[in-house]
């Protein structure tokens, strides 16, 4: 990282949107003593990475909530949400360029655990110091004043040496407990990982492992579990969840889960086609959840309900993971599987569901059959309809509903193909009482 900025200066230039934002705020004549760009905009304008224009963070040694709001009447912009701790969320358009910005501000605060895996404890109003003491891993512990000194200079507040982690591309936490007091950061640190491409400090591995081997997870709510899990899943998680299965924590959630990363390897095939499309990534989370929770086969949905997954979440991974059930059990053999048995078992095939289906197998055939089945089910509209039926001598009732099933099954197989053929079909189920 020869060109990597070393000034303060240098790195808010390196960061445009929190440039952008702190610009307005000075010109506005907004006092900026005690704000502190903080997180993740620092570390990745230190490391030069992209997203360094996306994020920013900034730290209040004082009252968070009411700067806040000065600075979105200094900028034209909205508080769009206050949260508890001291925090606010203020929304700036930086024009065209930069578009919608969210500026997350927040009072610095100190945070204490009275158990393991338990909510911290929060006190406000504590110095940049303390308030980089509670983060997770050194390389986001680093602060840059957003006030100038008096040679143009911004101070640089990095207590825990993260700027020499990211130099010896490390990702390590900042003492020996963090994982105690807080084993969510477990999954936090090995999307980290993931994320920025570097590896886990050996000391900062180890203690992973040994809090999950000593029941660490077993101390946070699953709720909280979960919203860790999505996050990793909504970025390119192969490494990431690589980490997790070789740190003991999927297998202390589920043991079958270590399957996922066997032929033939979907997440990672997954991760490989969204590229560098951040926005991709996110959308396609619900079908990294499904090739990850596949295994568990029948226990699936009461597996993802334990988590708290919500219903619409649910009923997509179930969908992607049954038709991927379905492809791994027959192969180049779907080929032979007539639509209206294809439709008994699988019902319409949504567009992500045979997105996630064609990633995991790389059998042309399969691929095509499944695609001329969706184009079938889309093409396949019969021109009977229920009065139709009862017009024909069939009473109001279940039958009804019966012989229009069997007229689809039947178009969808290509044995309608017109008004004729389904009113000849239909006049002989009407008479034949089994149908």
């Amino acid at each position: 990282m020869n060109d990597e900025p070393r000034t303060g200066r240098d790195l808010i230039e390196r960061a445009p949107a929190a440039a952008a934002v702190l610009a307005g705020a000075r010109a506005a004549g907004l006092a900026l003593d005690g704000v502190w760009l903080v997180g993740g905009a620092v570390r990745d304008a230190v490391m030069a990475r992209a997203a360094a224009g996306r994020d920013v963070d900034l730290a209040v040694e004082g009252a968070g909530v009411a700067f806040a709001h000065l600075l979105a009447g200094a900028l034209g912009g909205e508080v769009i949400a206050e949260h508890l701790f001291g925090t606010a969320t203020v929304l700036v358009d930086l024009g065209a360029e930069l578009g919608l910005v969210h500026v997350d501000v927040a009072t610095t605060r100190t945070e204490t655990y009275a158990a393991p895996g338990a909510l911290p404890t929060v006190t406000l109003d504590a110095t940049i110091e303390q308030d980089l003491a509670r983060r997770d891993i050194s390389i986001n512990a680093i602060a840059v004043s957003a006030k100038p000194d008096a040679d143009g200079s911004h101070r640089i507040v990095d207590p825990f040496d993260g700027l020499g982690d990211i130099e010896r591309r490390l990702v390590r936490v900042l003492h020996p407990g963090s994982f105690v007091d807080d084993p969510t950061r477990i999954v936090r640190v090995a999307r980290y990982s993931g994320r920025l491409g570097l590896p886990v400090d050996p000391e900062t591995r180890q203690w992973a492992v040994d809090a999950v081997a000593a029941g660490a997870l077993q101390t946070i709510s699953s709720d909280r579990m979960r919203a860790e899990l999505e996050l990793v899943l909504r970025e390119a998680a192969w490494d990431s969840l690589t980490l997790l299965a070789a740190w003991g924590m999927l297998d202390q959630l589920d043991p079958r889960l270590e399957e996922s990363f066997r032929l033939p390897f979907l997440i990672m095939r997954i991760d490989e086609v969204c590229g560098d499309d951040a926005q991709l990534h996110d959308r396609v989370w619900r079908m990294r959840l499904a090739a990850l929770v596949r295994p568990l086969g029948a226990d699936r949905e009461g597996w993802l309900r334990w988590l708290g997954f919500p219903g619409d979440v649910i009923a997509d991974v179930e969908s992607h993971a049954r038709l991927l059930d379905y492809v791994f059990e027959h192969g180049v053999a779907l080929a032979q599987v007539a639509n209206s048995d294809l439709y008994l078992d699988l019902g319409e095939v949504e567009d992500d569901s045979f997105a996630v289906a064609a990633i995991a197998t790389d059998d042309e055939q399969v691929v095509a059959r499944l695609d001329a089945y969706r184009t079938a089910i889309r093409g396949t509209r019969l021109t009977v309809r229920g009065e139709d039926v009862m017009a024909a001598g069939v009473p109001a009732g279940p039958r009804v509903g019966r012989i229009l099933g069997t007229l689809f099954l039947q178009a969808l197989d290509g044995e309608l193909p017109d008004e004729a053929a389904e009113r000849a079909e239909l006049a002989r189920l009407a008479e034949d009482g089994a149908a």
